[in-house]
């Protein structure tokens, strides 16, 4: 029956809970409404109000709250963000960090700090139901500081998506320009290539005389009494004188 009573007045008790929340958060608006600069890290935004979260839940003191569910659900939320804060953030804001307008970087961050916001607004509510008044106030403060910080946060994302998107717009832009100018442009004409006119060589050729014609070139002269026969050889016999014909 105290469960029943207790949970009851938790979910009557959420209203001035968030009431005072809306009130405590109106000034710091116009802040938040900024965009972020391009040139902070993530970290930058994110890291202060995480360094309050953690400091709020070290110095909540769960074992002075009134025993039941709702403080044994709220000691399980509380090792939940402390684990996140602590193990599973750290690489995502490094990541981050070293790509601050890469959306695939940054969309990790931002679930993650959406679902410890979640987490610790529950805590907080049950702070209200059962915890003493100074940890509730601590807890409250650091939800706004959070929940500040993630406004920021979403800021630097959109103005991230911005920038991306004027990016590949402009890009867009050139290479429908270029193709314009490369189809308004006329193709030149090939002009056809003639190949140079061959060299007429001519072969010298030498007409052999016709059988029978007395050869054009002039003999050698010989001195006078010689003869080009050679003197028959001498034999060493006589020729013998021929018969004498009788009447």
């Amino acid at each position: 029956m105290r469960v029943v009573v207790a949970v009851a007045s938790l979910a009557v008790l959420a209203w001035p809970v968030q009431i005072s929340m809306a009130q405590s958060a109106a000034p710091n608006t116009p802040a938040v409404a900024q965009p972020a600069s391009p040139a902070a890290p993530p970290s930058a935004q994110l890291q202060p109000a995480l360094s309050a979260v953690k400091q709020s839940l070290n110095s909540v003191r769960v074992d002075k709250w009134k025993r039941g569910n709702i403080r044994d659900e709220a000691a399980q939320n509380i090792g939940q963000i402390q684990r996140d804060i602590d193990v599973t953030l750290p690489p995502m804001l490094h990541d981050a960090d070293a790509a601050p307008a890469s959306l695939s970087k940054l969309l990790p961050v931002s679930r993650n700090i959406s679902a410890l916001y979640d987490v610790l607004l529950r805590v907080v509510e049950a702070s209200r139901v059962i915890a003493p008044d100074d940890q509730v106030a601590h807890l409250q403060e650091s939800l706004v500081t959070l929940g500040n910080a993630r406004l920021a946060f979403g800021e630097h994302m959109q103005t991230a998506a911005d920038a991306m998107e004027k990016q590949v717009g402009d890009l867009r832009s050139t290479v429908q320009s270029q193709a314009a100018k490369i189809a308004a442009t006329p193709t030149p004409v090939a002009v056809p290539c003639t190949p140079p006119a061959p060299k007429s060589t001519t072969k010298k050729t030498t007409r052999k005389p016709a059988a029978g014609t007395p050869s054009t070139k002039p003999a050698a002269s010989t001195p006078a009494g010689a003869t080009g026969a050679k003197p028959p050889a001498a034999t060493g016999t006589q020729p013998k004188p021929a018969p004498q014909q009788t009447h």
